[in-house]
């Protein structure tokens, strides 16, 4: 199962701990960055945004998200990871937007992010 069809797993209400769990451990490795708060970036920002979700501080990771979003609009990980966070939040209408942008700056690999 692709990264993508893990969100829209937990998206549909089918095992969220696990899902989210595995869509924030899957975008570091993917991404394969290191913390370093002396040098903040966009994946910087995603990264402790993906802390604050495994916390359950839903508010303070969107604000991380969008952060991300600042260094780079077309961040697709960052618009995936704010949906998320506003689907579980009951944002639908702000998750359905986040995961449309997420596919749109993001067509090339099929949906997968």
């Amino acid at each position: 199962m692709n990264l993508c069809s893990r969100t829209f797993h937990c998206v549909r209400g089918f095992e969220p701990s696990w899902a989210a769990a595995s869509l924030i451990a899957l975008l570091f490795v993917q991404d394969g960055f290191t913390k370093d708060p002396h040098s903040p970036s966009a994946a910087s920002y995603l990264q402790r945004g993906g802390e604050h979700y495994s916390h359950g501080d839903l508010d303070q990771a969107i604000a991380d998200y969008e952060i991300a979003l600042t260094f780079d609009p077309h961040y697709a990980k960052a618009y995936n990871c704010r949906g998320l966070a506003r689907w579980t939040k009951g944002q639908v209408d702000g998750a359905i937007d986040d995961y449309t942008l997420a596919l749109q700056y993001r067509p090339q690999v099929g949906g997968s992010l």
